[in-house]
């Protein structure tokens, strides 16, 4: 054919890694189009940060916690996936504005891995976190 369009999203397990994913992509593009004499247009629809969120809040967080007894543990920092979203935009602007910003993860048992047709999780768990929820706003207050 004589066009061709590609689609691509990256990821990385950090934003660093993310944008040098990113440029490694564009210079692949832009090396094909040079080895076959084509032109290329690039726009990008949207730059989203890695979510990597603040551990000093996240341990505060895990403290608070620890006060509701729905809970038989806690875990200050979970495996980083390399996630990006609106939230992790949302965690970039809190700073931006002065504030820390993290992911506040309930850890109840899922059916499916998320961005699945499958995905549920068991809603109970929703109660626990709106208790430990106020009680990590009334420890940070004090």
């Amino acid at each position: 054919p004589d066009t061709c369009r590609l689609r691509m999203e990256t990821r990385g397990s950090n934003t660093d890694v993310e944008q040098r994913l990113y440029q490694s992509a564009q210079n692949t593009i832009a090396g094909a189009c040079q080895a076959y004499g084509c032109t290329y247009t690039n726009r990008i629809m949207g730059i989203c940060p890695t979510g990597d969120g603040d551990l000093d809040l996240a341990k505060q967080l895990a403290e608070a916690a620890k006060t509701v007894p729905d809970f038989s543990y806690t875990q200050t920092e979970a495996v980083q996936t390399g996630g990006t979203d609106d939230f992790s935009c949302m965690i970039e602007a809190v700073r931006e504005h002065g504030g820390k910003a993290c992911y506040m993860a309930l850890f109840t048992p899922l059916t499916s891995g998320h961005h699945t047709t499958l995905f549920d999780f068991d809603e109970s768990i929703l109660k626990a976190g709106v208790k430990a929820f106020v009680s990590a706003v009334d420890m940070l207050m004090q």
